[in-house]
């Protein structure tokens, strides 16, 4: 029989989780409605920015904004029930602030300037850390090779374009591509782990 403690600590969890798939699946489709909606939007010129940069289009730019925002305070809410809820520190603390990272984008579009690529930068660094060290929480799951895999492409991605910038070899695909193999791979990391956490029902070690 399940104590009152591993039970609320368990609906943590699944708490934590349900709020990890609800933040990917809405800013996957809602992105995808304002790249519809921007006139003349070309996935491979343009970065995710771009869809509430100057000059800026309605109702693009509101979707896009919107959107970041709250899927970075619904991994950020996340964070703290994973870390509520397991032993381990680092995950929820680098998940955390990838929440943080993702809201000040959609506090300060592309336009505010510095402030836009802290918040930037912020997100795509400690995103990709989170899925690499996804691991800690998923112990004997076979998903945390899928998660790791993840978080490398995207954090090789990063590294390669802040070295090398133009010279990087992800630029083939482009600005827009670029970043995009930064910002997707954590985004479906995070819909993957979510959705883990909603099903699977383990014991701390």
């Amino acid at each position: 029989m399940i104590s009152k403690t591993e039970a609320k600590s368990i609906r943590y969890q699944k708490t934590a989780g349900l709020l990890m798939v609800i933040s990917g699946i809405q800013f996957m489709l809602l992105v995808s409605v304002a790249e519809t909606l921007y006139p003349g939007y070309n996935t491979a010129k343009y970065d995710l920015s771009s869809l509430a940069d100057l000059p800026i289009h309605e109702p693009s730019a509101t979707i896009f904004n919107v959107t970041v925002f709250i899927a970075g305070l619904l991994v950020f809410i996340a964070a703290y029930f994973i870390y509520k809820r397991y032993q381990s520190r680092i995950f929820p603390a680098f998940l955390g602030i990838l929440g943080i990272g993702a809201m000040g984008v959609g506090i300060f579009p592309g336009y505010s300037g510095n402030a836009h690529v802290i918040f930037a930068m912020t997100s795509f660094i400690f995103g990709s850390l989170a899925m690499l060290t996804s691991f800690t929480i998923l112990r004997d799951s076979l998903l945390k090779y899928v998660l790791i895999i993840l978080g490398a492409v995207a954090f090789i991605d990063i590294l390669l374009v802040i070295i090398l910038q133009d010279s990087s070899p992800f630029m083939v695909f482009g600005t827009g591509g670029a970043e995009r193999l930064i910002v997707y791979p954590v985004i479906l990391g995070v819909i993957a782990l979510g959705g883990y956490l909603t099903g699977s029902i383990h014991q701390e070690s």
